[in-house]
């Protein structure tokens, strides 16, 4: 069988471009046809053999770029001058106590702040209900940063449980809340002011598993302050790919990004490995309340650093600060005090 001479096969090309301009406005997605009921007894719709009000028809699409269009724009209202580190501590605690309604001691913060400057990955542990999880997305609103929380599954068991997975035949990389919350922090918008990513239930697989790449990032990342660090998420790059991936297809870490993960002790969850515990700051929250202060906040604004005239920005230095603190000696004047106890949660009755 010869093939089509060339002339026939331009003509018939032309023939499908013809038909391609009668369909008029072309465009990519997809269209559903939708009916709805509108809840009033009387109406026809609310009948059982009824379809219900329509047909409506839905344009869904996908847009890429969606987040870099979103956080192109850098602030140009952080500062550098921070309160005091302990008038910062005491002012905190009463700010999330009114804010949220969340009580917890000065010990707490003061060792969960300090730990920001020890490491990038924080565990904090203690039985269910005493607040581990609201304590980074508390201290990230006070401070007006961002924090976006990440429920683990019990079934998580590779890196792409955590990141996303390729889809080969659609050429299209599926991300998971993980992968956008941390493609976020690299965003002009937020990369001058502290990002956490708070997963929740961490403990719930083995997180040496699906965090080994994380983990390995981690590692790298405290050995060299300046090293680029990033997770890969395919092996090869998919054009077109987002803005702040490197070469198309791995995911950077950057600076102001720290990862706190929650952790229960019960009979569902798993213990942790030396090779986790070695990498983080893990904190302890008792299940007894230690003493709480029932002194009102000073400040009652939306956010505790504006109302002192500033946001938190991150130190211009080879090593990533956290955001209270200003030098090595603030941070030791926030741990100075600790009575020994990993911290404290009062009774909310107080």
């Amino acid at each position: 069988m010869t093939d089509p001479p060339l002339p026939e096969l331009e003509a018939e090309r032309e023939r499908l471009y013809e038909q391609l301009a009668a369909t008029g406005d072309f465009r990519r997605g997809s269209i559903s046809k939708n009916y709805r009921r509108c809840g009033k007894p009387n109406c026809a719709c609310a009948q059982p053999d009824h379809p219900g009000h329509g047909p409506r028809y839905l344009w869904t699409r996908s847009v890429p770029g969606k987040m870099d269009l979103r956080y192109r724009d850098e602030r140009d209202d952080l500062v550098d001058d921070l309160p005091p580190l302990p008038e910062f501590v005491r002012d905190l605690s009463h700010y999330i106590a009114q804010q949220d309604e969340l009580f917890y001691s000065e010990s707490d913060l003061r060792l969960f702040i300090a730990g920001l400057a020890a490491t990038r990955l924080h565990l904090l542990q203690g039985v269910s209900g005493i607040g581990k999880t609201q304590l980074p997305l508390a201290f990230a609103k006070a401070i007006n940063a961002t924090a976006v929380a990440v429920p683990v599954g019990a079934d998580w068991r590779t890196p792409q449980d955590l990141t996303g997975y390729y889809n080969a035949f659609e050429r299209r990389f599926y991300e998971s809340r993980f992968t956008q919350a941390v493609y976020q922090a690299n965003c002009p918008a937020h990369l001058a002011q502290p990002f956490f990513v708070v997963l929740d239930e961490m403990n719930l697989s083995h997180s040496e598993q699906y965090f080994s790449d994380v983990l390995s990032a981690v590692e790298i990342k405290e050995q060299a302050a300046n090293a680029p660090t990033a997770i890969d998420l395919m092996t090869a790059e998919v054009q077109p790919s987002p803005r702040w991936l490197l070469d198309g297809r791995r995911l950077p870490l950057p600076r102001n990004l720290w990862f706190v993960g929650t952790a229960n002790q019960d009979e569902t969850t798993v213990a942790f490995a030396e090779k986790t515990l070695d990498r983080s700051n893990v904190l302890e929250l008792p299940s007894q309340p230690t003493g709480s202060s029932q002194r009102r906040p000073s400040r009652s604004h939306p956010s505790l650093l504006r109302d002192c005239g500033t946001h938190s920005r991150l130190q211009s230095t080879d090593k990533a600060r956290p955001p209270s603190q200003s030098s090595s000696s603030s941070t030791e004047s926030c741990v100075t005090g600790c009575n020994g106890t990993s911290g404290s949660r009062p009774d909310p009755e107080l």
